[in-house]
């Protein structure tokens, strides 16, 4: 379990988040 690994996760699950965030916003905005 490298520290690399787990910070790729991170990313992918954060811009993964953002973007379902940003995706809503501009559904309501719409």
């Amino acid at each position: 379990m490298s520290a690399e690994g787990q910070t790729r996760r991170d990313f992918l699950r954060n811009a993964g988040l953002a973007s379902v965030s940003l995706a809503g916003m501009l559904g309501l905005a719409a």
